[in-house]
This record gives C-alpha cells, structure tokens and sequence, in this order.
C-alpha cells in the first residue's frame, strides 16, 4: 500500500523491469525447489506420482472450498478462492529447514507445479 501511494508513478514506469525482477525470482526459487527432486522421483515414483495428484487435489480442493464458502460476488469469492488454492508453502518449506523429511520436500515441490502452472 505504501508502494502505491508514494511509488505508483515510478512502478508505472518501470513495471517490466519490476515484472522481470519478479519473474527472475520465481525462477530461481523453481529451481531451487526442484534440486535433489530427479533422484526421488527416481527411486520412487509412486510417491512421486501420489504427492503430486494430493499436491493438485488440495490445490483445487482449497480453491473450491474458497469460492464456495466465503462471502462476496463471484468475482471476489474466486480470488480469493485463488489465493487459498495457491497458497506458499515455500515459506513453510524455508521456515523448516533441515527439519523437513525427503518425503516433506517431495510434496512441497509438487505443490509449486500447480501454482506455476
């Protein structure tokens, strides 16, 4: 908010280069959350392949359940819905550590691949 008030000219200006800077970001998180992920899927892919329908169930599940239940027009209870469907658990993930299992980390990259996509 504080960005829009004192900054909304400069950021209408520089949009694509805030744009890039963002997308860039995402990237290297994608990355990131991708490392060590070939070697599990590997070995067992069956894990892989349930944590990955649970990751888009839940996804589709929270985004329903959102747009179903909140109150507010369409419009605002699907966003909303949106939101609560793509939510960050890389901030779990990161808040974790090493306290999070390979089985964790598993599942946490699966529930990137609905958000990007």
């Amino acid at each position: 908010l504080i960005l829009r008030r004192y900054a909304a000219a400069a950021l209408a200006v520089h949009g694509a280069v805030v744009d890039g800077i963002t997308v860039a970001a995402l990237l290297v998180f994608a990355l990131a959350t991708m490392a060590g992920m070939r070697s599990q899927i590997e070995s067992d892919p069956q894990v892989a392949i349930i944590c990955l329908a649970l990751a888009f169930a839940c996804n589709l599940g929270m985004q329903l359940g959102g747009a179903l239940v909140l109150p507010g027009g369409l419009r605002e209870r699907l966003a909303v819905g949106l939101i609560l469907g793509n939510r960050n658990v890389g901030l779990v993930w990161s808040a974790l550590g090493a306290a999070a299992t390979p089985r964790m980390a598993l599942y946490f990259a699966a529930v990137q691949l609905p958000i990007y996509i």
